[in-house]
C-alpha cells in the first residue's frame, strides 16, 4: 500500500515538473483557452504557476461567474491589482450585467487600454434600458473592437424593448475591424450614418448583426478605407441604406428588406441573401466572385432581377439559386431580346435553395432555354454545374451509402 502511495506520488511529481519546464508562452497559451478566474485556478497544477496567471496577456471576465455583481466587481479589482503591470495586455473579454457607468467596467477597459490592448470585446446583458457612453472607448493601439448586447442572457427574460444606446462618440485611430451585434444605431449617433466610425480613421472591416437602426431619414454608411462590410438580419426604420465606400473588396448582405444604394466600384465579391432587389448602384467593374441566393423571387418584379443581373456584367464565378431560374423562366419575356451580359463568366453554379417538400412549388418550372441562354451564350465556354432537387435531398445515410459504393 504504501510502495503504491510512493509511486503515485513520484508519478504526480514528474508531471509536475514536467508542466513546470514548460515555456511561459506556451502556459499562457494553455491559459488563454480559459476565463480568468479557471485560468487562476489552474495555476495549481504545477508550483511554478502559482503566480504565472499575473503576466497573462488575454483578460476575460464574466458576471456570470459571482452570484453577485458585488462579488464580480471585487474579483475584478482583486485581479487588476495583482497583475504585473509592466506586461502588456493582448486581449480582454469582458460580459456583464447591469449598467456600463459601474465602476468595474471603466478599471477593465482603462486596464485594458493603459496596457496598449490590441483586440476588445465587450458584451451586455440587458435587464433594461442601458446608456453606454463611448467615451469609455479612447485608445490609440486597439485594432479589434466587439460590442455586443445580449437580450437572452437576462435574467429577467427582456424584450426587445429593452435597449443599450451608444452616447457621445469615441476615437480609436488604430482601429481596423468593427463588429456591432444587436447594437441599436439611432440619429444621436448617426449623423444620418455611422458617425461614430468617422474618427476610426484605419477601419477596413465593419460587421453589423441584428442591429436596429433608428430614424426615418435614410442611413449612410461612409467610409474611405473599408475593405470588408458585413450586413446581417439588420432592421431598419429609414427606407434606405446607403454604402459609399471606394475601396471595398468584400460586401455581404443578408436578410434586408429594406433598399440599398451602394457606391463600391472596386467591389471584387459580393453576397446577397435573402434581401429585397430594391436594390441600386453603380456597374461592379471588378466583380470577381458572386452569390446571390433569394428565397421568395416570386415577390420580385422581374425587371429588377435582370436589372441587378446586368449589373453583374463582369463576373467571373456566378452561384444563384434555381429558384430563381425557376422565376426568370416564368417571365421569359423580359429576355427574348436580352443579350448575355457575362463576356468574362468562367462559371456558373446553380443550386436549389429550398429542399423540403412542402416548400416547393405547386408546379415545378423547367429552366428555360432563354434562360441558359441570358446566362451563358456571353461566355459559352464557362463551366456550368447545376444541383438538383434530389441531390440535395440524400440524407447523411444515402451519402454514406454511396460513398461506399
Amino acid at each position: 500500500m504504501g510502495e503504491k502511495m510512493d509511486s503515485d506520488t513520484k508519478k504526480r511529481n514528474v508531471e509536475s515538473d514536467r508542466l513546470s519546464n514548460l515555456p511561459d508562452d506556451l502556459i499562457h497559451k494553455i491559459l488563454s483557452f480559459n476565463d480568468t478566474i479557471n485560468a487562476i485556478g489552474m495555476s495549481s497544477l504545477s508550483p511554478r504557476w502559482r503566480y504565472i496567471w499575473k503576466s497573462i496577456p488575454y483578460l476575460e471576465f464574466s458576471s456570470d461567474d459571482f452570484s453577485t455583481l458585488r462579488m464580480f466587481s471585487k474579483f475584478i479589482k482583486n485581479v487588476l491589482s495583482g497583475r504585473d503591470n509592466e506586461r502588456e495586455v493582448s486581449s480582454v473579454k469582458l460580459k456583464f450585467r447591469g449598467k456600463a457607468s459601474q465602476a468595474f467596467v471603466k478599471k477593465v477597459i482603462d486596464c485594458a487600454f493603459s496596457h496598449n490592448v490590441q483586440q476588445l470585446t465587450v458584451t451586455c446583458m440587458i435587464d433594461s434600458k442601458v446608456e453606454f457612453p463611448l467615451s469609455l472607448f479612447s485608445s490609440h493601439s486597439l485594432k479589434h473592437l466587439t460590442l455586443k448586447s445580449d437580450y437572452y442572457g437576462s435574467r429577467k427574460g427582456s424584450d426587445r424593448r429593452t435597449s443599450i444606446t451608444l452616447t457621445s462618440m469615441w476615437e480609436l485611430p488604430a482601429l481596423t475591424t468593427l463588429h456591432l451585434d444587436e447594437i441599436p444605431l439611432c440619429d444621436d449617433n448617426t449623423d444620418e450614418g455611422i458617425g461614430l466610425i468617422s474618427k476610426c480613421v484605419n477601419l477596413e472591416n465593419l460587421t453589423l448583426t441584428r442591429c436596429r437602426i433608428m430614424g426615418s431619414n435614410g442611413f449612410k454608411i461612409c467610409h474611405p478605407r473599408l475593405s470588408n462590410v458585413k450586413i446581417e438580419r439588420v432592421s431598419c426604420e429609414a427606407s434606405t441604406v446607403c454604402l459609399i465606400a471606394p475601396q471595398l473588396k468584400n460586401l455581404s448582405i443578408r436578410g434586408w428588406l429594406g433598399r440599398y444604394q451602394i457606391f463600391a466600384p472596386d467591389l471584387a465579391y459580393l453576397l446577397l441573401e435573402d434581401i429585397n432587389l430594391n436594390f441600386t448602384a453603380d456597374d461592379f467593374h471588378s466583380l470577381e466572385k458572386v452569390d446571390i441566393c433569394i428565397s421568395s423571387p416570386y415577390d420580385e418584379v422581374p425587371f429588377e432581377v435582370v436589372d441587378l443581373l446586368q449589373r453583374l456584367h463582369s463576373v467571373k464565378s456566378l452561384a444563384l439559386n434555381l429558384e430563381i431560374l425557376e422565376f426568370l423562366s416564368s417571365h421569359v419575356e423580359g429576355l427574348s431580346h436580352q443579350p448575355s451580359p457575362f463576356g468574362n463568366l468562367e462559371s456558373l453554379k446553380v443550386y436549389p435553395k429550398k429542399v423540403h417538400e412542402w416548400e416547393l412549388p405547386k408546379e415545378i418550372v423547367t429552366v428555360s432555354r432563354e434562360v441558359k441562354n441570358y446566362l451563358l451564350d456571353g461566355s459559352p465556354s464557362a463551366k456550368f454545374t447545376m444541383v438538383s432537387r434530389e441531390e440535395c435531398r440524400l440524407s447523411s445515410g444515402d451519402l454514406l451509402q454511396l460513398s461506399l459504393g
